[in-house]
């Protein structure tokens, strides 16, 4: 790994950490916004765009109408984020954010109800 990319990987993890902070601490009584933990960042290479990835761990029943509660929520306050989180940051210029969700936990927990539900017709 080279010391460009190394540098990229300081700054994803930087802007995960704030992130997150972020949202415990400025956001905490909004409950949109307080359902949700990022959980990656991936940064361009010019360093002018963020792409992060969160999830929720609610109600899956209604599940496709939180994402899109959520997913309003998060580009309502992405200016505020990306302020708050430039002042964090000591880069010269703090990425433009998008957030994107991730229904790998989602996927998961539904790959283990099949697999328990096998175990138990085994039984």
């Amino acid at each position: 790994m080279n010391s460009a990319n190394i540098k990229l990987e300081k700054i994803n993890h930087l802007i995960l950490k704030h992130l997150n902070l972020i949202l415990r601490t400025k956001f905490h009584d909004n409950l949109k916004l307080n359902t949700i933990s990022f959980h990656e960042v991936k940064i361009n290479k010019n360093r002018s765009n963020a792409i992060i990835y969160y999830n929720f761990l609610l109600d899956y029943k209604n599940s496709a109408i939180l994402k899109n509660k959520i997913a309003k929520e998060l580009e309502k306050k992405n200016k505020t984020l990306r302020f708050l989180l430039a002042q964090k940051l000591t880069i010269f210029k703090t990425p433009k954010l998008k957030f994107i969700y991730d229904d790998s936990i989602a996927k998961g927990l539904k790959i283990e109800q099949i697999i328990s539900k096998i175990n138990e017709t085994k039984k």
